[in-house]
């Protein structure tokens, strides 16, 4: 087991911004917003403050507003400090459908 295990979710997406996107956009390409990258980067900064030095690993669903929101967490980390980021959408949210 790894020592430490952060759990972090997206930052703000168009979704959270605006729920009627979700009748004309598909869940896995909501993006997020300005505001997201900045809750995101200000994420990374925390979790680097955290985790000091050592090496990390990123588990990431396959949406895009996850994969954003990696993105502007790795940014934080000095170079070669994030050792592999893993995209498994076995961690993506449940799916029931359109229920509307």
């Amino acid at each position: 087991m790894p020592p430490l295990v952060v759990l972090v979710r997206h930052g703000e997406s168009q979704g959270n911004a605006d729920h009627t996107l979700y009748r004309t956009k598909p869940d896995n390409l909501i993006e997020v917003t300005e505001l997201g990258t900045e809750q995101a980067e200000a994420a990374g900064r925390r979790i680097r403050g955290i985790v000091g030095s050592r090496r990390a690993h990123l588990f990431v669903s396959p949406f895009q507003r996850t994969l954003q929101t990696a993105r502007s967490i790795e940014r934080a980390f000095d170079a070669g400090q994030i050792v592999r980021t893993s995209i498994d959408p076995r961690i993506r949210e449940q799916e029931f459908g359109n229920l509307q």
